[in-house]
């Protein structure tokens, strides 16, 4: 037995990208640019080692900090399933506390964030709204922490999105699977590292040229 070999192989696993029934809308999928979940649903990539290896410590920490939490009143990760006509939309927020109606999205970063982004944000009013059918929520917060530092930033969040927003943006991404259609982009400043952008961009190229050909 080559024991390095097997550790290695072990690794690369943490690679491998999942894949989930089109049917399956997750709130991240709509909290992030819709293009870009497309993508990531229709074309899966393996991401590269160190930032797999990076998530999987930001996953072993937010399960320590879970459970610690535990002992104070809140629960982790209830799954919260909302039923459409033809897809479900899956809420899984990190932690809630029922008797005080908190919601708690935890991130980690390699840096101290002064605000947060507009995913995170994004995501945890979504799963504010999802929970509100299930219990009353007062707020939420985004928990954000330095991986590499320690550093913890607390961000209240206290408005929750409209379910027709979240209804509407689930519903473009489930028609656009079924129709192998990739939404238009939703620009930011997460396009410069997102994964998908040679296959956005070239996409966009051609739609361009075929429109200019087209005289349209």
């Amino acid at each position: 037995m080559d024991i390095e070999v097997l550790i290695s192989d072990i690794l690369q696993k943490l690679a491998e990208p999942s894949v989930r029934p089109i049917s399956e809308i997750h709130v991240s999928d709509i909290a992030n640019c819709l293009r870009r979940s497309y993508y990531s649903r229709k074309q899966p990539k393996k991401v590269d080692l160190v930032s797999a290896m990076r998530m999987k410590f930001g996953t072993t920490l937010h399960e320590y900090i879970q459970n610690e939490l535990l002992k104070y009143g809140f629960s982790k990760e209830v799954r919260v399933v909302t039923d459409c006509k033809d897809f479900r939309i899956i809420a899984t927020p990190d932690l809630i506390h029922e008797e005080k109606g908190i919601v708690v999205e935890l991130k980690t970063t390699n840096s101290n964030l002064i605000t947060p982004h507009e995913n995170y944000v994004k995501q945890l009013k979504m799963y504010m709204r999802l929970l509100s059918d299930h219990i009353t929520v007062t707020k939420g917060y985004i928990v954000v922490i330095n991986r590499d530092s320690g550093y913890v930033r607390a961000f209240e969040v206290n408005e929750m999105f409209d379910f027709d927003y979240i209804y509407n943006r689930a519903k473009k991404l489930y028609e656009c699977l079924i129709n192998d259609t990739p939404p238009e982009p939703e620009y930011s400043n997460l396009c410069t590292w997102c994964p998908y952008r040679k296959e956005c961009l070239e996409q966009l190229t051609c739609l361009t040229l075929d429109s200019f050909c087209n005289g349209d």
